[in-house]
């Protein structure tokens, strides 16, 4: 993802350069790739912002800031000593385009997508999913190695080491990064999405692919999810997780998708 922005370079500094537009990725990762893509074009200036204009991490002091969540909002007003509202700023959720996701009969796994990195939660995803009884499907880049330790039955356990170090043990499986036709398959076909992020979430994308695919979807009890889910599908102790997921598998199908 790169964000573009149109009109934001001064109409001097545009003469001075030539330069109609500035690119501002969002991650270190996203800045090697617009890198790569625009090292042959001209007339097209790369920013690297100390701060983000959207409220993500930074938050310009003097500038209007759009935020994903309200939750978001509130976490870098308190983040930068802001005690008071800012009339001009403004909330916009991102958009996920139902038509994109599908809905499918479920193959009984408990589902968890992004990095596997300590911050995202994939050994709470293990933690629960042992604890329901479940096969979790981890689908993210960053594994380093993965044990079998298992003989009988042909699904399990396993222990599953990420590059950070953080360890999932049990019924548990990866299938690396995935997109398109794959990524619309996993999420239609899972039982449950669990989104056990320790970091308090500005939006988290793939719970909103997750409720598109007719899946039901347990997190935590802060940031953007008390927005989005229900108090019966937010946890603060394993047990009240333990619960989300069964409220979850028992609504799964079109009530997410509403």
């Amino acid at each position: 993802l790169i964000f573009v922005i149109v009109s934001a370079v001064p109409a001097g500094y545009q003469r001075a350069t030539g330069a109609e537009l500035r690119l501002t990725p969002p991650g270190e990762a996203d800045t090697q790739g617009a890198r790569h893509c625009l090292d042959s074009l001209e007339g097209i200036e790369l920013y690297y912002p100390p701060g983000w204009g959207v409220g993500y991490e930074g938050l310009g002091r003097n500038t209007f800031a759009c935020f994903e969540s309200y939750a978001w909002m509130h976490n870098r007003y308190g983040a930068y000593g802001i005690g008071d509202g800012r009339f001009f700023d403004a909330v916009i959720p991102n958009a996920v385009d139902p038509a994109k996701w599908s809905m499918a009969d479920s193959d009984g796994y408990a589902l968890f997508v992004g990095r596997l990195i300590s911050r995202k939660g994939p050994d709470i995803a293990g933690e629960i999913a042992r604890a329901v009884g479940m096969p979790l499907v981890l689908a993210g880049g960053g594994v380093q190695s993965v044990e079998e330790h298992m003989t009988n039955p042909p699904r399990g356990p396993r222990r599953i080491t990420a590059t950070d170090g953080t360890v999932i043990t049990g019924d548990v499986t990866h299938v690396g990064a995935v997109s398109g036709d794959d990524r619309r398959w996993l999420f239609a076909h899972a039982e449950v999405l669990i989104c056990p992020t320790r970091y308090i979430g500005p939006w988290e994308g793939v719970h909103a692919e997750a409720m598109m695919s007719g899946v039901g979807v347990v997190a935590p009890d802060y940031g953007v999810f008390t927005e989005t889910l229900p108090a019966g599908y937010r946890y603060r102790t394993l047990n009240q997780a333990v619960a989300a997921v069964h409220a979850g598998r028992a609504t799964r199908g079109e009530a997410w998708r509403d």
